[in-house]
């Protein structure tokens, strides 16, 4: 019902394991030529559905596919119904189921590809790609097609960057055999080695293939992949880019041998020190002044005595004792000659008239 402005929603429910993995699958129809009427645009070409396990039995239920135009339920072994610029896409497919889409061939029209085979294996959570071209006329177009590029780069302290890796390049069409620019491929599978800094391209792959590109012999290397899987497409260039790291632990540095001490220098001979000089005598002091006494007539007898003190003491400072204080070392004979004039003198005071008479008293 293209024109009758009525939309249909198809809704099934089905049950699947939670650890069941799917994907799906896309078969395309295009058609070309010169002078076409419109009757060979609304044309249906019959697709027959291989769906098979990894196996290769065939696959048990029906699973569900949809278009623009068209839904329902498909399983292994019936056909399909597209004509120019229609697809249908099957959903559910178990991840690793081969698959195989064959075009029945009608009349004058030429199949691109010419075997009219299209086969792959369905991956997890991506789309295959089935897309034939039919064309009509002496002269068919040039197929619509794309490349490939596999780029590596090993990167790390301890990446080989000498060191062959092998890739594998799956294409999801397996009729496809032949050398496609610098790969060649057997059954839809090329191999090659690469190593850092090297790349690979793969020219004039038919659009609408699904690729997936793969690297081993890396055993000790963190990979980081970008773009291995994808779909080829007209006049585009796919680029999948594999980095390989490895990396171990630096090796601590030696420590710098020390260098030999210097020898100390001898050290140098003390001088000598100079001679003392002779300490000086001491001057001889002089003798001390005799004191003069006006009052007394008599000189000290010993001036050099130092115990005897020259100088008079104060009056206030006389000593009530009548006993003299003396350090007088004088001979006996002086003594006892002073004794008698005293004595004499004291009897002629006695038969004097008395008058009184005071004196001074020194310490000796």
């Amino acid at each position: 019902s293209l024109f009758s402005l009525l939309n249909t929603v198809v809704v099934t429910d089905r049950k699947t394991t939670p650890e069941e993995e799917t994907g799906k699958l896309r078969i395309s129809k295009t058609v070309s030529g010169e002078n076409l009427p419109d009757k060979d645009y609304t044309h249906n070409f019959t697709f027959e559905v291989s769906l098979k396990d990894a196996g290769g039995t065939a696959l048990v239920g029906e699973y569900y596919y949809y278009g623009e135009q068209r839904a329902g339920y498909i399983k292994d072994g019936e056909t399909l119904p597209l004509h120019h610029d229609e697809a249908l896409t099957i959903l559910g497919l178990p991840s690793g189921t081969k698959w195989e889409i064959a075009e029945t061939q009608e009349g004058d029209w030429s199949i691109v590809p010419k075997s009219g085979i299209i086969s792959g294996t369905i991956e997890a959570n991506a789309t295959a790609e089935a897309a034939f071209t039919n064309y009509k006329g002496d002269t068919p177009p040039a197929p619509k097609t794309g490349n490939l590029t596999v780029s590596k780069t090993v990167g790390g302290n301890a990446g080989d960057k000498l060191k062959d890796f092998r890739f594998t390049v799956t294409l999801s069409n397996k009729a496809i055999s032949g050398t496609y620019g610098d790969m060649k491929f057997a059954n839809g599978v090329a191999t090659f080695t690469l190593k850092h800094g090297e790349s690979i391209m793969a020219t004039g792959l038919p659009s609408g293939i699904q690729y997936t590109v793969s690297e081993s012999d890396n055993t000790g290397y963190k990979v980081i992949a970008s773009d291995e899987i994808g779909t080829i497409k007209d006049g585009k260039t796919a680029i999948a880019t594999f980095i390989n790291e490895k990396d171990e632990p630096d090796e601590p540095d030696k420590p710098d041998k020390p260098d030999k001490p210097d020898k100390p220098d001898k050290p140098d001979k003390p001088d000598k020190p100079d001679e003392p000089d002779e300490p000086n005598k001491p001057d001889k002091p002089d003798n001390p002044a005799p004191l003069e006494n006006p009052d007394d007539p008599t000189p000290l007898e010993n001036p050099d005595n130092p115990q005897v003190s020259s100088v008079p003491p104060a009056e206030s400072e006389t000593p009530t004792d009548d006993t003299p204080e003396t350090g007088d070392k004088a001979s006996l004979a002086l003594w006892l000659t002073l004794l008698g004039i005293s004595g004499g003198g004291l009897i002629a005071m006695g038969t004097a008239p008395k008058r009184k008479y005071k004196g001074k008293r020194y310490k000796r």
